[in-house]
């Protein structure tokens, strides 16, 4: 457990810095791996020679700015809980830790800056990745059919806007980068597929892999989220369903079945309609 108010923080001396003031101690360190959700990040700025001020220190996270300079000892704003300690004028001890943890899998950039009195400002920018989760798909073992998701339908012309918008709302955004973004969409798409009853028409194509069904994909959109996506372009819907149907993809009874999927009102059935369009397309391309 942390004391904000009074705990050491561990520290790396910076050895290529020779003019004040100084950031003389940050944790976690440059290029570290590994980092748990609950360490925070600690910076100490030092000027011998002329005073420093918490007004005059900033912190930005990621290209967004977390410190600014409030003179207080302990801060939280909406994201972040911050802590400042000052020893005198030379001296400024800053913690920062995202309400509710780093995310897990992720590299966080800092810009740490400080002015003194002369006035001289000192920079200095490092980055540090937080462990991996197990828990959650990583993106790095895509099935066939999801790297086939990533290719452009070629067929069936008018299911190329539904597998299009399907991979651009399959995640929801988040504060950091996603890795491997486009690999978690297609899974996304995957999993929603089977989502209902009417994945048994992916029964033919041995698409099923019950190990990727069970993965947990950490950005994944709700079926609300994704459904909007996929009804604002709802007239392809239609030409997707014809398309396949002229082409012989598939049967008047199954077109008939999909059409009332796609006329219901509930939205995980409409998402998992048009993910059962878009596999169907991709199955028939391989």
């Amino acid at each position: 457990m942390i004391n904000w108010g009074t705990d050491n923080i561990d520290s790396v001396i910076f050895p290529v810095q020779h003019t004040e003031p100084l950031i003389v101690a940050i944790t976690p360190t440059a290029n570290a791996t590994g980092i748990k959700p609950p360490e925070p990040l600690g910076i100490t700025f030092l000027s011998v020679n002329s005073a420093i001020s918490p007004a005059n220190v900033s912190v930005a996270i990621n290209g967004v700015s977390v410190y600014t300079g409030q003179e207080v000892t302990l801060l939280h704003s909406t994201s972040y809980r911050i802590v400042v300690n000052t020893q005198g004028t030379h001296l400024i001890r800053v913690k920062i830790l995202p309400i509710g943890g780093w995310d897990l899998d992720s590299k966080y950039t800092v810009v740490a800056q400080v002015t003194n009195a002369v006035p001289n400002t000192t920079t200095t920018t490092w980055s540090f990745h937080t462990r991996s989760d197990t828990k959650y798909y990583q993106g790095d073992t895509p099935l066939d059919i999801e790297n086939a998701l990533l290719t452009p339908v070629e067929n069936f012309i008018a299911v190329e806007p539904l597998r299009k918008a399907l991979l651009q709302g399959a995640l929801r955004a988040t504060q950091v980068r996603t890795r491997n973004k486009e690999a978690k969409a297609a899974r996304v798409v995957y999993k929603y597929a089977y989502l209902t009853e009417l994945s048994s028409l992916l029964n033919i194509y041995n698409l099923r892999n019950e190990r990727a069904l069970a993965t947990q994909v950490k950005e994944q959109a709700s079926p609300i989220e994704l459904d909007k996506t996929v009804m604002d372009i709802r007239g392809y819907i239609d030409k997707a369903i014809a398309d396949l149907h002229g082409q012989g993809a598939i049967t008047d009874a199954v077109a008939r079945q999909v059409a009332d999927y796609a006329d219901s009102t509930l939205h995980h059935y409409r998402v998992s309609l048009v993910a059962n369009l878009v596999l169907i397309a991709k199955a028939l391309e391989r």
